[in-house]
């Protein structure tokens, strides 16, 4: 478990106001490119339907990288879009109420590997190519699908830094060479 200062500058998003963290994408890995997304975050068990966690790219099959809690099975599911998408079968109820580190991977042109608290809960082969002009925390690439929850420590970074099950950290995420996004570490702003 994260210790308070992982968790204190965390980032509340409520589905039904919809509030959602934009960034541009600008120096996020694109196309085919490897990346590495990770945060904890505190999924509500209060909600509905398909919500994001995080998704960024292009409503176009295979355009997109994302986390969702699924729709009506509530499985956590990659969102690559229509024949991108992977139904991981875990459902995020287990996760539901409690703080959880998250990691969502992309390598070899072709793996999709998702870890929850350090252990790899499976991977996927998705041919994707991400486009897309804004990153979308706490929501989706066209606007919709809002999280009910709390993230706290959000970063994005180029490559695979993750390749094996490993101890979450238990501090903050700090910028490194590869970083391109870092957020939702401070209780009085969100970037």
């Amino acid at each position: 478990y994260p210790s308070a200062e992982v968790t204190s500058g965390a980032v509340m998003f409520e589905r039904d106001v919809q509030a959602t963290l934009e960034c541009t994408s600008t120096g996020i890995p694109k196309g085919s490119d490897s990346r590495t997304i990770e945060f904890w975050a505190y999924i509500h068990n209060k909600w509905h339907g398909w919500q994001n966690i995080f998704s960024y790219g292009a409503s176009g099959s295979g355009q997109c990288f994302g986390l969702n809690t699924g729709n009506t099975d509530g499985n956590l599911a990659f969102t690559g879009y229509s024949a991108g998408d992977w139904d991981t079968g875990v459902n995020a109820l287990k996760y539901a109420d409690a703080w959880h580190h998250f990691v969502v991977t992309y390598y070899g042109t072709n793996t999709v590997e998702i870890f929850i608290d350090g252990i790899s809960i499976g991977s996927v082969t998705r041919s994707l190519n991400t486009s897309g002009t804004t990153f979308h925390i706490g929501g989706s690439e066209h606007g919709g699908e809002h999280f009910t929850g709390m993230i706290s420590n959000f970063r994005v970074r180029t490559g695979r830094k993750y390749t094996s099950n490993f101890i979450p950290p238990t501090e903050p995420l700090t910028a490194d060479s590869d970083t391109v996004l870092l957020c939702c570490q401070s209780s009085t702003s969100a970037v």
